[in-house]
């Protein structure tokens, strides 16, 4: 018996449909193994824009709040320590690429001896993006408020973090730089300079 033309016109429709409905997910993934045991996965996403969630956002890194502590050592306008205590949020994630909020208090105790005397507490916050699922390159950009001082410095950073997605142990290492103005003890600004320095973190992602 011959196939009616409408019923296959219809069944080419309805595939269709179900193929556009398909391809128009957020995230659509399929997984298989081949007889080597390699795996291969495909992912397809018509969201582009960053700064929204996504399906399947959990399902990527599991881990989105970190506390981390961080030290380090600088040179430039003053020398010497400073130490922090930070709260990173994940705000967004792909596949090898994430992006993070980070908030934190500090004390820094680096001194010029002429114009600068340490001891002073200080608010580092900022946006974090990461490149990489495990083993990535960190890029940050934000400012540090001083208290004492009453200032707002710009910095940036450049460095690596291990960081599982699940969550765990995490820690980072990263050179950071930061513009100041530079004033006397009676509040003269004396000039425009910088402070640059390594700084080592190590925290727990859950």
């Amino acid at each position: 018996m011959a196939m009616n033309p409408y019923f296959k016109l219809g069944n080419i429709l309805i595939f269709s449909i179900l193929i556009s409905i398909f391809c128009c997910e957020s995230e659509a993934q399929f997984s298989f193994n081949n007889t080597d045991g390699v795996s291969f996965k495909i992912t397809t996403s018509t969201d582009n824009d960053f700064t929204k969630p996504r399906r399947g956002f959990k399902k990527r890194r599991y881990g989105i709040h970190t506390f981390f502590a961080e030290g380090g050592y600088f040179w430039g306008y003053y020398t010497g320590e400073r130490y922090s205590v930070n709260y990173d949020l994940l705000l967004q994630s792909r596949e090898n690429n994430a992006l993070t909020a980070r908030i934190g208090v500090g004390l820094n105790n680096a001194t010029n001896d002429t114009t600068y005397k340490g001891n002073e507490n200080f608010f580092p916050f900022g946006i974090n993006l990461l490149l990489g699922r495990i083993y990535q390159f960190e890029l940050g950009s934000g400012a540090y408020y001083y208290k004492y001082r009453e200032i707002l410095t710009p910095y940036v950073s450049v460095g690596f973090r291990y960081q599982e997605p699940k969550g765990g142990f995490m820690c980072r290492i990263a050179c950071d730089i930061h513009l100041e103005r530079s004033y006397d003890f009676i509040g003269r600004n004396v000039s425009k300079t910088a402070v640059y320095g390594p700084l080592v973190g190590l925290g727990w992602t859950f």
